[in-house]
């Protein structure tokens, strides 16, 4: 994960319901996951938290009560 930026949108992707990408220091983007498509959640607000390899961040919606979710990503 060196070399990289990672953030998140709160609209857009696929889906419209936001994304994580990448961003290498040269300046390509790459979404890693588009939010909105069955319970993964919608509308990521916050950072990510890197922790070993593995990005950890919320969403403010979705998921199975519709109030959000907690979502860990491998890049």
């Amino acid at each position: 994960m060196k070399g990289k930026l990672y953030g998140t949108t709160s609209l857009g992707g696929a889906y419209g319901k936001g994304t994580v990408f990448s961003m290498s220091l040269g300046g390509k983007e790459t979404v890693l996951h588009s939010f909105g498509h069955g319970s993964d959640g919608e509308t990521p607000l916050a950072g990510l938290i890197d922790a070993k390899d593995t990005l950890y961040g919320t969403t403010s919606a979705g998921g199975k009560y519709g109030d959000g979710t907690v979502f860990a990503l491998t890049p």
